[in-house]
């Protein structure tokens, strides 16, 4: 099968073929919009975050990977950390504080979806 590129981003895709994926379809951030189930766009980010945890002062480091307007996938400091299944994530560099509840862990990676509006943190970080 003869493939013909239409820019650049069909021909980075392409250029995957030749190692294993087979199909551009099957290239990660390059399915047809068809193809894809999420209610939001993601939009690929990195920015620093903080899991609180409710109930206490706890809290865990982390770095968000994607935000859309329903939710965010976060990067965890290891796959030791329990998460619980709703909790805060703060936007640290906006000071702002979502409420969030868990809809998926895989490894190092948690994804989130926003369950309220966003808090303004001020002060010391409370609201």
């Amino acid at each position: 099968m003869r493939y013909v590129a239409h820019g650049p981003a069909t021909a980075f895709a392409l250029s995957f073929v030749g190692m294993g994926f087979g199909n551009p379809q099957q290239v990660p951030g390059m399915a047809s919009e068809r193809g894809n189930a999420r209610r939001a766009v993601r939009r690929r980010t990195l920015k620093n975050g903080k899991i609180v945890l409710p109930g206490t002062w706890g809290s865990y480091d982390c770095i968000i990977k994607d935000v859309s307007d329903t939710g965010a996938r976060l990067r965890l400091a290891g796959e030791s950390v329990i998460l619980p299944k709703d909790f805060e994530l703060v936007f640290v560099t906006e000071a702002l504080t979502y409420p969030v509840h868990l809809r998926w862990r895989r490894d190092q990676d948690a994804g989130v979806e926003f369950s309220g509006p966003p808090r303004k943190l001020t002060g010391r970080g409370r609201s």
